[in-house]
């Protein structure tokens, strides 16, 4: 709703006179809180609806007599301070709020570079989709076309776009193939990432030794002598220019110079005097898009020189000037305005984005822990909540320099999380099995075999591994049949309900792991023969998957996730893990909490007015000590034994 704080206190203010309304409607004689309320509420909905001048409804307060407040109120009462008496004045039915207005034309991607048009040819048995600044010689080995001139060149089209690449028994066309435009990468020109093919600057030794690299390993590669080759230009009628129309380059991402964006819902139009973005290289984030290891997003750059968070795109109104461009901010505050990306594929960069960075909206989606301060704050922020917390780290690099890494795990993550929107291919996975993975979803460095067969045998701990928010398509759900996979998912494994378009429905994990019990357990009886009369089995196995299995899966559960009591000879045993609890009753189960301890110590409870219990800190010492150097008061451990976990297929 996005209501602001002044907002959401009307709100409250609203039920109290709405409550004050009722209370006097059955005789209740109003003391000075219930006055105040039903005055000011009445004053705020007359507002709203704009028929009466301000005169007229400073007289609204008088219509509350004497005989409706208890005798010592109109003492009391001298003045009501109304918070606003501001009318919604009705626009014109043809204003558009925010509207973008763009110039006449097209705009050029990447002129003056050099090009080349090559026919490709997809020959595996599922399609393959090329994101705009993926390495195409790094693409899919069942991509066939002439790598050698690709060595250095990416796609030429809209900047977070891709191309398609149909089964070539699928393609309708007689030539079987698909021509597409490639162009030369700026910047410093240095690739990093993708299969590993290559790794380092553009020229001719990294070239042989990529070619090598595509025989030895089977990459699909086919010489093409005629190709076109030459300079993309200005000149629209150029063959290999790409443009993009002003219209649509405003729709995907916002005004450009010249361009005018309407503030609100005003007459007001704001003009951008500069746009910092070269075309072609704009910033975006996403699956399949730009913001990725070793294309926008640099990698090998340390965090020291990086920055935290970048948020791209902005349209940037100050007295100095209204322009659109990145901001780049690092411990809190605004270092650069520009310019950002990979200064090693891109030109004109003023701002890294590597190291410990990342925007909001990718934080959001790719739950990860971008940067070293943010770590930090992170871990600070929580340490009064009754819960305990790990975060885990962002990776963004896949350039055998897994040094840089620990930049990430000192500060305190406890794990490492690759995911597709950052660039989950196979040069990557190899480098960092220390992770969570969230795979691609474009099938782009290849297919779900081409990852598996980068883990090499060591466990990884696989995330979406039911696909249906995100992964290798459509067949990720193999993995869940990988001893060395460990499969969970952000979302409960519940594909195939009527909400899946959704995803966030029918697919939510805890408030409907009960409900797929219970409806598994109508539709297919017992688990196990003899167990008619009771769901033991189902219930510890649904239970499992939001507490003992994470923590397993994590690498925690030596300290959380289960009770554990062993019953043997009428004693029990417990093995000494954290002592938390929730507290409901059986009626409320799944649903209402009644209390939740920690160390059994009510941390929450259901009281009505607030009488909870203030949990007592315990430290730890670890070798770093990150809990003495951030002011930590919770206990702090070490996660563990993750590497030799194997998922059990029987």
């Amino acid at each position: 709703m996005k209501l602001s704080p002044r907002e959401v206190e009307k709100l409250c203010l609203h039920n109290a006179g709405y409550l004050a309304q009722k209370r006097l409607a059955r005789g209740l004689r109003f003391n000075y809180i219930e006055a105040v309320a039903l005055i000011t509420t009445e004053i705020m909905e007359f507002a709203r609806d704009g028929e009466e001048t301000v005169a007229q409804l400073m007289c609204t307060g008088k219509h509350l007599g004497r005989r409706h407040v208890l005798p010592q109120v109109p003492r009391l009462l001298k003045a009501v301070h109304v918070p606003s008496l501001d009318k919604f004045a009705i626009k014109g039915d043809n204003r558009i709020l925010g509207e973008i207005i763009y110039e006449d034309g097209c705009l050029t991607l990447n002129p003056g570079r050099k090009a080349v048009i090559l026919k490709v040819v997809n020959k595996g048995d599922r399609p393959i989709q090329v994101g705009s600044h993926y390495y195409f010689i790094e693409v899919n080995p069942y991509l066939t076309f002439d790598r050698r001139k690709a060595y250095g060149m990416r796609l030429i089209i809209a900047s977070g776009t891709a191309v398609r690449f149909e089964v070539q028994f699928y393609v309708v066309t007689s030539r079987g193939y698909k021509s597409v435009k490639l162009v030369r990468i700026g910047g410093n020109k240095v690739i990093r990432g993708g299969n590993g093919i290559t790794d380092g600057p553009v020229n001719e030794t990294n070239h042989r030794a990529a070619m090598e690299v595509v025989c030895s390993r089977g990459f699909g590669h086919k010489e093409e002598e005629d190709a076109s080759e030459g300079i993309t230009k200005e000149d629209s009628d150029c063959p290999f220019t790409t443009i993009i129309p002003r219209e649509e380059y405003a729709n995907k991402y916002g005004p450009t110079s010249g361009g005018k964006i309407r503030l609100g819902d005003t007459d007001l139009f704001a003009k951008m005097e500069k746009d910092f973005a070269l075309y072609g290289d704009e910033r975006v984030n996403g699956g399949g898009k730009v913001l990725r290891d070793g294309m926008g997003q640099s990698c090998g750059y340390p965090p020291a020189i990086s920055l935290d968070t970048v948020m791209t795109n902005a349209v940037i109104i100050d007295y100095s000037g209204i322009i659109k461009a990145d901001l780049g901010i690092k411990d809190g505050h605004i270092v650069s305005i520009g310019n950002a990306g990979n200064p090693d594929i891109m030109d004109g960069i003023t701002t890294l984005v590597g190291g410990g960075t990342g925007p909001a909206a990718g934080t959001r989606a790719t739950t990860c822990t971008p940067a070293l301060s943010q770590m930090k704050l992170m871990l600070q922020s929580t340490d009064e909540l009754p819960l305990n917390f790990g975060f885990t780290g962002k990776v963004c690099w896949s350039s055998s320099k897994p040094d840089e890494l620990h930049e990430i795990i000192r500060p305190g993550a406890m794990g490492l999380k690759l995911h597709e929107d950052w660039g989950s291919t196979p040069a990557a996975i190899d480098n960092f099995l220390t992770i969570n993975i969230h795979t691609d979803t474009l099938n782009e460095a290849g297919f779900v075999e081409h990852n598996i067969a980068a883990f090499i045998g060591r466990t990884i701990h696989t995330y979406h591994s039911e696909g249906a928010g995100g992964g290798y398509a459509p067949d990720i759900i193999k993995v869940c049949g990988m001893k060395n996979a460990v499969p969970s998912s952000t979302n409960a494994t519940l594909p195939l309900t009527a909400n899946t378009i959704d995803e966030h429905l029918d697919m939510l994990l805890i408030s409907r792991t009960w409900q797929t019990a219970n409806k598994m357990k109508v539709q297919r009886g017992p688990l196990q023969p003899g167990e008619s009369d009771n769901d033991n089995f189902r219930i510890k196995r649904y239970i499992a998957k939001y507490t003992i299995n994470p923590a397993i899966a994590n690498g925690f559960s030596q300290y959380v996730g289960s009770v554990e009591v062993y019953i043997h000879d009428v004693e029990m045993f417990s093995v000494g893990k954290l002592a938390e609890s929730r507290d409901m009753e059986a009626i409320f189960f799944r649903g209402k909490t009644r209390n939740g301890d920690q160390r059994f110590i009510v941390a929450w409870a259901d009281t009505g007015d607030p009488n909870a219990s203030i949990p007592t800190p315990e430290s730890a010492a670890l070798d770093l000590r990150v809990n003495d150097s951030y002011g930590l008061n919770k206990r702090v451990e070490a996660v563990g034994n993750v590497r030799k976990l194997k998922y059990a297929l029987s």
